[in-house]
């Protein structure tokens, strides 16, 4: 098989479908991608959302989330769409009985997608408000209601619609259905497509059910377990959502980076502007973060599934966010041109930023999955003495020698227990990262070794702060929780940087980031800035060096991401399915 990058063809030739001028042609046009989407299926693309047990290639997130990067650098509509059939199946993978199981796999390998239909019009993503309701007559379930902004929903014929099944409502008032307008089309009217300010071509619409009848053998799970399912399958959608930012992201940083060595201002580049310089290197720097904690998140489903509902939380809130505002930063480098929607080489920036405004709405917003670690933090947070050894998990998970096993839908949990590999680890990474520094002979070692202590002593006030968090204000849910949950989401971030340092630091193909103190303290000091928003200028040299870096990946054509990727012939540091 081709590799998909090879497949996609070059971004620069508009003959490609899949070239910035095409996506851009298609946007303006607000053009449902179907021949995108067929081309995708045409590679085998869709065959990454059915599990290898059902004759998919679905093995491991991470690898899924890699092909998602991939097709998000090119356009957020098409990698949003139609990877939506995995939302809209995984719900079947986790609750659905072996028949289902079997018969949504084949409709899918056939080139059918699948919906998820969650939110309403009246209450939006509050799941236990829902109204649409299903009730049981003559030996088949009738639904009546109305699904609202949902991916895919007018045009797909088969989707998963989460329901009221107890008018009483309460955690086992909902179930699961899957529908299927082919097998009867009575009783469904599909709504029309919504207007949106990005991904403009996608089909954000709707579905209205009046009198549906739906078999009982098409419910996911058992009676009432819906909101559980739903709970549960969000921990993967959340996570590889991380992958779609980082896409789009990174497009956004190569699109900037060409502009800036090009153009020139008052007789030199805007590249040779310090001020540039260091907004650039900052993004690149705010980029590899947000790769690191996506990358190691989808590689910890595959040993720690029960601990997603913490590691998803993180990366929804945290990657998107800082993708956010890394292309905001990258805007002011562009200048003008960040606003133009037909420039040369520089319009599918403005379809990036737009489109990547959505990633931090769906699947729970940025205030949906603070608050839901919030109420995790005391768990997470408690006094515990450290012990031998407690950074293995984190550390084997980096490891991209370490052979992964494949991921198990049922092994998610609603809750970790107060178990997290990654932030358990955060304590002996940063006594390593000292350890390491205090031996290098260089300018930054100094500086390297204090932005880590004062790493170490946020994360000791915020266990303190933790502690003393008060019932009332649990209950509540004051403010302060979310500033706690954002303080614990960026600690993650910093113990899963580390983590992918020592593991992978002397691996044959190693990222600059992996082995310079200069970039090391560039990376660790932006986090240690969102923490305590005083960021500070560091010394030239640690831009010029992240810059020569950056410039270095950009030539060589392996993106840039964390670590390098031969796009040519699609090899990853370890294979794509294990």
């Amino acid at each position: 098989m081709i590799a998909l990058e090879a497949y996609l063809g070059s971004p620069h030739d508009p003959r490609q479908l899949f070239s910035h001028a095409a996506r851009l042609a298609d946007d303006e046009a607000q053009r449902y991608p179907s021949d995108a989407f067929g081309s995708l299926d045409a590679w085998g693309m869709h065959r990454y959302y059915v599990p290898a047990r059902l004759g998919g290639q679905l093995h491991r997130l991470d690898r899924l989330g890699a092909l998602m990067r991939t097709v998000s650098r090119r356009d957020l509509t098409v990698s949003i769409g139609h990877a939506v059939t995995l939302l809209g199946a995984a719900g079947i993978w986790l609750a659905g009985d072996p028949v289902l199981q079997r018969r949504v796999a084949d409709r899918i390998l056939d080139g059918e997608r699948v919906s998820l239909g969650l939110t309403e019009h009246a209450h939006g993503g509050d799941l236990l408000a829902v109204e649409t309701q299903a009730e049981w007559r003559d030996g088949a379930y009738v639904l009546n209601g109305e699904k609202w902004l949902v991916n895919g929903m007018s045009r797909n014929a088969m989707g998963t619609v989460f329901v009221r099944t107890d008018p009483s409502g309460g955690p086992r008032g909902f179930s699961l259905f899957l529908y299927d307008k082919r097998a009867s089309a009575a009783g469904f009217t599909n709504l029309p497509a919504i207007a949106t300010l990005g991904v403009r071509g996608a089909d954000i619409s709707g579905l209205r059910f009046e009198h549906a009848i739906v078999p009982e053998d098409a419910r996911v799970g058992a009676p009432g377990s819906g909101l559980e399912t739903v709970l549960r399958i969000l921990q993967v959608t959340r996570s590889l959502c991380g992958s779609l930012s980082l896409g789009a992201a990174e497009t956004c940083l190569a699109v900037t980076l060409a502009f800036a060595a090009r153009r020139e201002v008052l007789g030199r580049t805007v590249l040779e502007i310090p001020q540039s310089r260091r907004l650039i290197t900052e993004a690149w720097a705010d980029l590899l973060v947000c790769d690191s904690l996506t990358e190691w998140v989808l590689r910890a489903f595959q040993v720690v599934p029960q601990q997603g509902s913490v590691h998803s939380a993180v990366v929804k809130y945290l990657v998107p966010h800082l993708c956010e505002r890394l292309i905001g930063q990258l805007a002011v480098v562009l200048g003008a041109r960040s606003y133009l929607r037909d420039e040369d080489g520089v319009g599918i920036f403005q379809k990036m930023m737009r489109d990547n405004l959505l990633i931090g709405l769906f699947d729970g917003s940025s205030v949906v999955n603070l608050h839901s670690l919030s109420f995790q933090l005391r768990g997470l947070m408690r006094p515990r003495a450290a012990t031998p050894g407690e950074d293995e998990a984190g550390l084997s998970i980096a490891d991209l020698r370490t052979a992964l096993p494949d991921f198990d839908w049922p092994e998610l949990a609603l809750s970790a227990s107060g178990e997290d590999a990654l932030m358990r680890a955060l304590p002996a990474s940063l006594d390593a990262l000292q350890t390491w520094a205090r031996q290098q002979d260089d300018s930054s070692s100094a500086s390297l070794c204090d932005v880590a202590q004062r790493l170490r002593v946020a994360s000791i006030r915020l266990a303190e702060q933790v502690a003393a968090l008060t019932p009332a204000q649990i209950s509540r849910s004051e403010p302060v929780l979310f500033d706690l949950a954002r303080h614990y989401c960026l600690l993650s971030a910093a113990s899963a940087l580390l983590l992918n340092w020592r593991a992978n630091r002397e691996y044959e193909q190693p990222a600059a980031c992996l082995q310079s103190t200069d970039m090391l303290l560039l990376l660790l000091s932006r986090l240690d800035a969102h923490l305590t928003g005083t960021g500070h200028a560091l010394p030239e040299h640690v831009y010029a060096t992240a810059l020569a870096a950056l410039q270095a990946r950009a030539a060589l054509g392996d993106g840039l991401g964390l670590m390098p990727v031969d796009f040519a012939s699609c090899t990853f540091p370890t294979p794509l399915a294990a």
